[in-house]
C-alpha cells in the first residue's frame, strides 16, 4: 500500500512568522521599557508657598431694616424713614448710587408663640440693604453712623481687596522663589545638580476676602472708631514643582 507524505497546512505555515513577529515586538519592547527606566533621570518633587499681607480696601456692609405695623402701608412708611437715614449717612461717606443695593424688599404677615399657640403680631415689611465702601479710610466713621440709627441690624462687615489678583500675584511669585530655593537645598545634599524644570503646578491658596469683622451689631451698641481699626490681611498661594536631577 502506497504511503501519503503529509505536509503541514499552509495556514498554519502561514501563522509561525506571524507568531513569532509578535513574540519579537513584545519582547523588544520590553528591553527597550527596561532601557528607558534604567536611563531615566532622577526627580525632584518641592512643594513653595507664598505670603504677602496687606490692608484691606474694601468695606461690604449688609443691614437688615425693618417694621411690624396693623397694616403693610403702616410698616412701609417706617421702613423708609429708616432707609432714609441709611442713605442720608451713605452720602456724607460719599458713597455713589452704584454702592449702594435697597432693592430686596419683604412683606408678609409676621407671627409669634405664645403658650404654643402662634399668634399674629401684625405685617412685616423688611428690606435689605448692602453698601460697598472703596474709601476705607471712613470705614470707622461708617460704622458708628449706621449703628447709630434707631431700628436696623448692621448683620455683617466683610473686608477685602479692590485688586485681589495683584496680591495673589505677587504671593505666587513668592511661592515659586520658595520652591526652587527648597529644590536647590535638597539637590545640594544629595549630592546632585538641579536639571530642567519639568512641572510646575499651583496647587492653591487663601485668597478671598478676609473674614468678616462684625456680626449681629444691633443698632443700640455703642463702638468708638478706634475699635475699627483695619489689620492686615494674609494672602497665601502655593505651588509645586518637579525637576530633573543631574550629576555635578
Amino acid at each position: 500500500m502506497a504511503h501519503r507524505s503529509h505536509s503541514p497546512r499552509p495556514d498554519k505555515q502561514r501563522g509561525w512568522p506571524s507568531a513569532l513577529a509578535v513574540l519579537w515586538a513584545a519582547g523588544l519592547l520590553v528591553l527597550l521599557q527596561g532601557c528607558a527606566q534604567a536611563t531615566a533621570s532622577p526627580r525632584l518633587v518641592v512643594n513653595g508657598v507664598g505670603r504677602v499681607e496687606a490692608v484691606p480696601d474694601l468695606a461690604e456692609f449688609s443691614l437688615r431694616v425693618e417694621a411690624v405695623a396693623d397694616t403693610a402701608v403702616a410698616a412701609q412708611q417706617v421702613v423708609e424713614q429708616r432707609i432714609a437715614q441709611i442713605l442720608q449717612v451713605a452720602a456724607q461717606h460719599q458713597l455713589h448710587d452704584e454702592q449702594i443695593d435697597a432693592s430686596q424688599v419683604v412683606v408678609r404677615p409676621d407671627y409669634r408663640w405664645e403658650k404654643q399657640r402662634r399668634v399674629y403680631r401684625g405685617e412685616l415689611v423688611q428690606r435689605q440693604v448692602r453698601l460697598r465702601l472703596m474709601d476705607v479710610t471712613r470705614y470707622g466713621s461708617l460704622i458708628d453712623a449706621l449703628v447709630g440709627i434707631q431700628g436696623i441690624a448692621l448683620d455683617q462687615v466683610s473686608l477685602g481687596f479692590q485688586d485681589l489678583k495683584s496680591h495673589e500675584h505677587n504671593a505666587l511669585g513668592q511661592a515659586v522663589r520658595d520652591a526652587q530655593a527648597r529644590a536647590r537645598v535638597a539637590a545640594d545634599a544629595a549630592g546632585l545638580s538641579l536639571g530642567p524644570l519639568q512641572r510646575l503646578e499651583a496647587v492653591g491658596g487663601t485668597g478671598a476676602i478676609a473674614r468678616p469683622q462684625v456680626a449681629a451689631l444691633r443698632a443700640d451698641a455703642e463702638q468708638a472708631a478706634s475699635q475699627w481699626q483695619l489689620r492686615p490681611q494674609e494672602i497665601e498661594q502655593r505651588v509645586q514643582l518637579e525637576f530633573a536631577l543631574e550629576s555635578p
